[in-house]
C-alpha cells in the first residue's frame, strides 16, 4: 500500500517529500537485440536487472519508456519497493481519439492493481490535445490515485498539469561544433542554467528529468549511431574503448551531479539501463547481456545518485576545451553543493584531496559538514595548487557519520603547462 502524490513542485510519498533516483528501460527497443532471446521471460535475469542493481546504486524509480513490460516486472518491483513512470507505446501522434482513449483506458484497468506504478506516461516528447485536455481528466475520474504526464505538454498547454518532463541534453549534437563552441557546455558547473533550466525553475509543476545526456555507446564502447560526432569533438577520431567508457562514465556522473543539485528538480531518471546493442542509443552494460556485466557508469552512479552526497561545483579541465590551466602554486577558491533527499539533517566527514597524474595526493584537507535535510547546502573551498605544472584529479569524499563508504564527486584540473596533460584514473567499487 502506499499514497504517492504531488505537492507544488515535488512528489510525495506516504506523506513525505520523496525525490526520485534512478533511470528508464526501454524494453521494446530491446526486443529488437539479437542477444536479448528469452532473457526477459528470465526471472533471475530480471530481478539483478530490477531489484539487486537498483539497490547498490541509490535507485528508487524507473521510467518504463515508450513500451509496457511483462506483469511479473511490475510484480518484481511491487514487491521489493521500486516505484515506475509506466509510458505508454506512444511517441509520435497516431490513431483517432476513441481508439486511443479505449486503449488507455484497458491499460489502466490492466496494471492499475500495482503499487509500483506511480506515475501514468501518456506520451514522449511529443504533445496532443485530447490526451492532455479530455482524456487524461477522464481516466484521473477512473484512477485518482496517480499523477499522470503528458509528455513535452506544459501549464501553458494543458488546464491541469502536474508534472513536466524536461529533457535537458547538452552534447554538442544538434547544432554545428563551430556553434556550440560559442557557447559550449561547461561540464561539471553546477550553475550553469540554460533556457530549459530556467524554464523548469519558473514552472509550478512537479519537474521529473527523465532524459539526459547523449552520450550513448554501445556495449563494445563504439560510439552509437547518435554520438559519433560527440565522441570524435571530445575524445578525436580513433578513440580506444577505454577512453570512450571513461567519458561516457565521468560525463554522466557530472551531469546527473548538475541535475541533482537544483532544488527545483523532482526527480533524475538517467537515459538509458535497458535498450538495444548496435542501435541509436545505447545502455551501460558491457559484452554478452545475459551476464548483465556492468560498465563503469554504473559504477559511477552509485556516487552521483546516493541520497546524501557533496558534489563539487567546477567546470571540467579534462574534455572541455575552453578553461585555461590554473597558475602553479595559486589558490584554487571553490564551491561545493551538498545534496540530501533524506527527512534529516545528515553530518559526516569531508575530505578534498588532490591527486596527482600518478595518484598520489599532493593536497588534502578534512572537514566536518552537515547536510539540510530536503535542500542544497553550498560550502566554500579552497586548496593551494602544487607548483609542479601538469593533469590533477580533484576528489571530494563525502561519508556520513555511521556509515563506511565515502561517496565520491570528482574533478580534471590542468595547472600550468600546455599538455598534454596525464591524469589519474580513480577506479570505483564494482557492482555485485
Amino acid at each position: 500500500m502506499r499514497d504517492f502524490t504531488r505537492r507544488g513542485k515535488f512528489f510525495y510519498l506516504n506523506g513525505r517529500q520523496y525525490f526520485l533516483r534512478g533511470t528508464n528501460i526501454t524494453l521494446q527497443r530491446f526486443f529488437e537485440d539479437p542477444d536479448s532471446r528469452n532473457l526477459v521471460w528470465d526471472k533471475e535475469w530480471v530481478k539483478k536487472l530490477l531489484v539487486d542493481f537498483p539497490k547498490q546504486l541509490n535507485w528508487n524509480a524507473m521510467r518504463i519508456c515508450v513500451g509496457i513490460v511483462p506483469d511479473f516486472w511490475y510484480d518484481l518491483a511491487d514487491e521489493y519497493g521500486l516505484m515506475f513512470q509506466n509510458e505508454w507505446l506512444y511517441w509520435q501522434n497516431h490513431g483517432w481519439d476513441e481508439q486511443i482513449r479505449k486503449e488507455y483506458t484497458d491499460w489502466v484497468w490492466s496494471d492499475g492493481s500495482h503499487p509500483s506504478i506511480a506515475i501514468w506516461d501518456a506520451i514522449n516528447e511529443n504533445t496532443d490535445e485530447f490526451i492532455g485536455n479530455t482524456l487524461i481528466p477522464d481516466l484521473k475520474k477512473l484512477d485518482p490515485t496517480r499523477i499522470w504526464d503528458a509528455g513535452y505538454m506544459t501549464g501553458d498547454q494543458m488546464q491541469f498539469d502536474e508534472m513536466d518532463e524536461p529533457h535537458p541534453y547538452q552534447s554538442p549534437w544538434n547544432m554545428k561544433i563551430s556553434e556550440f563552441e560559442k557557447n559550449p557546455y561547461p561540464l561539471g558547473d553546477l550553475n550553469f542554467k540554460p533556457g530549459i533550466i530556467r524554464q523548469m525553475e519558473q514552472s509550478s509543476s512537479a519537474q521529473l528529468v527523465n532524459e539526459y545526456g547523449w552520450i550513448w555507446l554501445w556495449r563494445n564502447g563504439t560510439p552509437s549511431k547518435l554520438t559519433v560526432d560527440v565522441y570524435n569533438y571530445y575524445l578525436g577520431p580513433g578513440s580506444t574503448t577505454q577512453q570512450n567508457r571513461e567519458l561516457q562514465a565521468y560525463w554522466l556522473q557530472l551531469e546527473t551531479e548538475w541535475l541533482r543539485s537544483n532544488i527545483s528538480v523532482a526527480g533524475v531518471l538517467a537515459f538509458c539501463y535497458l535498450a538495444n546493442n548496435y542501435g541509436y542509443t545505447g545502455d551501460w552494460f558491457i559484452d554478452d547481456i545475459a551476464d548483465l556485466k556492468p560498465g563503469i557508469t554504473l559504477s559511477w552512479f552509485r556516487h552521483c545518485f546516493a541520497p546524501a552526497a557533496v558534489f563539487l561545483n567546477l567546470t571540467d579541465e579534462r574534455y572541455t576545451k575552453h578553461i585555461p590551466p590554473h597558475k602553479p602554486g595559486s589558490d584554487l577558491i571553490f564551491n561545493m553543493a551538498g545534496v540530501n533527499n533524506n527527512t534529516a539533517d545528515i553530518t559526516g566527514k569531508l575530505e578534498i584531496s588532490l591527486l596527482n597524474g600518478e595518484g598520489r595526493a599532493v593536497a588534502v584537507k578534512e572537514s566536518e559538514v552537515t547536510l539540510k535535510s530536503l535542500d542544497r547546502t553550498d560550502l566554500a573551498q579552497s586548496i593551494s595548487l602544487p607548483e609542479q605544472p601538469g593533469g590533477y584529479l580533484l576528489v571530494a569524499a563525502f561519508t556520513a557519520r555511521g556509515t563506511n563508504e565515502p561517496i565520491i564527486s570528482r574533478r580534471y584540473l590542468k595547472i600550468g603547462g600546455s599538455g598534454p596533460y596525464k591524469f589519474h584514473e580513480l577506479t570505483p567499487a564494482i557492482l555485485k
